[in-house]
């Protein structure tokens, strides 16, 4: 089980300890977490420094002009405004852009939806309407969709999950 979407507390708006966080992944049963803290990558790495057994992707997430944008698998920050120059110095790392929470906050360009590698479906913290829309724009491009808790305190961790058969989308509350 994947979760795509989630903030440490080396995020300015997250409560999420690291090792907390992966004591209560272990336990939901995942296996693999992208860590993207707001403007910075060093969740991801400490992260990665700590798990055994998850695997850790290491991104972060970015306000450009046309709102969030997710740069994983990379190594560097990327600080670019303009959401294409964001997509292309993130490439150039080799890593994958997603598009998260697209109708939360986001003017949708079709030149950014063409050039992003993933569209962020279900995101624990947007109404599940708005979600729905957003398996319909992943549709409506032909991209890949993804899930993912947006967790910043501990009780949003594995409340959103999915891998290659099926979405977990759940409160413990």
């Amino acid at each position: 089980m994947k979760d795509w979407h989630v903030h440490t507390w080396y995020s300015h708006d997250s409560f999420n300890p690291p090792r907390l966080m992966l004591r209560l992944y272990e336990k939901h049963g995942f296996d693999e977490i992208l860590v993207c803290d707001h403007n910075t990558l060093q969740g991801g790495r400490v992260l990665s420094k700590m798990s055994e057994r998850i695997n850790i992707i290491t991104g972060m997430e970015y306000k450009t002009r046309i709102g969030d944008l997710i740069g994983a698998d990379i190594e560097e920050e990327v600080f670019e405004k303009d959401p294409l120059a964001f997509i292309d110095a993130v490439h150039e790392q080799g890593g994958f852009v997603i598009l998260p929470h697209p109708y939360r906050s986001h003017v949708l360009l079709a030149e950014v939806l063409e050039r992003v590698d993933y569209i962020e479906a279900f995101n624990g913290h947007v109404k599940f309407s708005l979600n729905l829309r957003a398996l319909d724009l992943a549709r409506a491009f032909k991209k890949p969709w993804t899930a993912g808790s947006d967790a910043h305190f501990p009780w949003d961790i594995g409340t959103v999950g999915f891998d290659e058969r099926r979405l977990i989308f759940r409160r413990f509350r």
